[in-house]
């Protein structure tokens, strides 16, 4: 088991006993509080490879809030160096940007239209190079809930 961040217990699936059962929502959830409680781009980019080679242990919304937690570490360490501080790790490694890439165009139909759009400003942000036919399903999604959202009262 990883604790983290205070009360936030996250186990692994290899640590569970048979039998054993945890709601994917309360794992999501406590996943986010272990996202969000990173303190920079090296803290959230272990936990993303803690995690990479388990199935279904990221939502739409953990994905969002990783590419969004990436992309202000990067702004921030962007800030630092140019007032002359010391800004430490200055990107994200491509293989969690592309991990991230891949959870977000394989369940692009679970996410709804903020996240999507965090999605969308965080890979802006971070200058990540896009692969046309993985980001061409993610944009077709977001227009079709932005179309979806110009049709309900």
């Amino acid at each position: 088991m990883f604790v983290d961040v205070p009360g936030t217990v996250l186990p692994k699936k290899e640590e569970l006993n048979e039998g054993d059962h945890v709601a994917p929502r309360e794992i999501a959830f406590q996943l986010n509080k272990r996202i969000v409680g990173c303190e920079s781009i090296t803290e959230l980019e272990h936990l993303v490879q803690d995690r990479m080679h388990t199935p279904g242990q990221y939502n739409s919304v953990n994905v969002a809030t990783a590419f969004s937690r990436l992309a202000r570490f990067r702004l921030r360490n962007a800030t630092s160096r140019v007032r002359g501080m010391e800004g430490g790790n200055a990107a994200p490694k491509p293989a969690t940007l592309a991990h991230l890439t891949a959870i977000t165009v394989k369940h692009v139909a679970h996410f709804d239209f903020r996240g999507l759009a965090n999605v969308v400003w965080a890979v802006g942000a971070l200058k990540h190079p896009l692969d046309d036919l993985q980001w061409l399903r993610v944009l077709r999604h977001l227009l079709t809930l932005l179309e979806q959202a110009s049709h309900s009262p």
